[in-house]
């Protein structure tokens, strides 16, 4: 049992400890506490976003061909035909072999139809020119695809937008813990501290419709460039 002494010591400390972090948090975002007579700064915290849209500059699309035969390895044969005509179109397009990739080269036995055997042979194509796109999936289709897939954009700089991003993301924890503070009747202060939240990236729909004779309509849209900060401000 602690002694009269070291009570008061414990009741002083946490009574320190109510004074210091008592959280104002309507939406579980925000922190306020009053200054202590330790010298705890009190503080607001809050979380910001920010938002910027960034047209995609890169695309990735998948290649397919296909064979069959009596055999396994006639169907194969026939899939690797096909696929080396895509891989000379594409490079003849402009598309490096190191932005070409095999990611599967499989076959077997159906039992539906009249060869007893199949084949397929897929390739993903990094295209470094998203303008491109359209027509490296009419070109393939047109030396042999049996199927298509994607097109899948993305910013080949991670750093596009970002700045900019995390700039609005820190305007708007200002922002709102400016309300904040004046609701309560306090005055901001500068930035105490600045923690990286969740990233978001997601990625907008594109509209691509299949065509062996004119370029594939390829709309790329725009992408978000999302940043996510806890902002700690001293309040007084």
């Amino acid at each position: 049992m602690p002694t009269p002494r070291q009570a008061a010591v414990l009741v002083a400390i946490a009574a320190l400890a109510i004074v210091g972090y008592r959280a104002l948090e309507p939406s579980g975002t925000a922190r306020a506490a009053s200054t202590t007579s330790s010298g705890v700064p009190a503080i607001l915290r809050f979380t910001g976003t920010g938002t910027v849209n960034v047209k995609p500059d890169q695309a990735t699309i998948y290649v397919s061909t296909s064979g069959t035969g009596a055999t396994l390895g006639a169907a194969t044969d026939q899939a690797s035909a096909a696929m080396r005509k895509v891989i000379a179109t594409m490079k003849k397009d402009g598309v490096s072999s190191s932005d070409m990739q095999t990611t599967n080269a499989g076959g077997g036995q159906q039992y539906q139809g009249g060869e007893p055997w199949q084949a397929q042979q897929d390739m993903t194509v990094t295209v470094r020119d998203a303008k491109k796109t359209g027509r490296l999936i009419r070109d393939a289709i047109a030396a042999g695809a049996s199927a298509t897939q994607g097109p899948n954009f993305s910013v080949s700089s991670q750093q596009e937008g970002r700045a900019e991003a995390i700039a609005r993301a820190v305007a708007d924890a200002r922002s709102q813990a400016e309300a904040a503070a004046n609701a309560a009747g306090l005055q901001l202060g500068g930035v105490i501290s600045i923690a990286s939240a969740d990233n978001s990236y997601p990625v907008y729909g594109v509209d691509a419709t299949a065509s062996a004779s004119a370029p594939v309509p390829i709309q790329r849209g725009t992408q978000q460039v999302s940043a996510s900060l806890s902002v700690t401000f001293a309040v007084s």
